[in-house]
């Protein structure tokens, strides 16, 4: 840029002096005009035109940066939620994850306790034994089929030892002699 302070004060100058009108005005104009050469006009000119095209694009340029900004902020806000929802579904699995683990190591102990066999409470042996005693005596058991006398007699149900003791107010008959009610020898 070309230093165009001497032009500018010798314009100033015309100015003041013309609103004045008390100084001769013809000097100033012949030392104006040695200064504003057709050459320091057009340099002035080009200038301002190169000038006018920078500011042209920085328009431009700060159109396309708005643009530009808008988008980061509404992609910005767009990633803003999709963090705050990935951290709320973390923080879902998180929890998630703690009571899992927290029911598995129970269920781990719980396991542990019925490994080593706790006596009295969970006793494997003994509730095997009692399985088998238990089906002992589920064929031991009064049906339908036998009927059943105080002493333990069980009679089939078409026998004449069951009818006997129909007779007999529920009493069978090796009952009877065991009560001196049969023979006597």
């Amino acid at each position: 840029m070309t230093d165009y302070t001497e032009l500018k004060r010798l314009a100033t100058r015309i100015v003041e002096v013309q609103t004045s009108q008390d100084v001769p005005i013809s000097k100033l104009f012949d030392d104006f005009e040695a200064a504003a050469c057709p050459e320091t006009i057009l340099a002035l000119i080009a200038e301002n035109e190169r000038l006018s095209a920078d500011c042209s694009s920085m328009r431009g340029s700060l159109k396309a940066n708005a643009a530009s900004i808008k988008k980061l902020i509404k992609d910005g806000g767009r990633a803003a939620r999709e963090r705050d929802q990935l951290r709320a579904e973390v923080a879902g699995l998180r929890t998630g994850y703690e009571a899992y683990e927290r029911v598995n190591a129970d269920l781990k102990a719980e396991n542990e306790r019925l490994r080593t066999g706790v006596k009295g409470d969970y006793d494997l042996d003994a509730w095997l034994d009692w399985t088998q005693e238990a089906e002992a005596l589920r064929k031991l058991a009064p049906s339908k089929e036998i009927i059943w006398c105080a002493c333990g007699d069980g009679h089939a149900a078409n026998s004449y030892g069951a009818g006997f003791m129909d007779a007999n107010n529920g009493v069978c008959a090796n009952c009877g002699a065991a009560l001196g009610q049969g023979e006597q020898s």
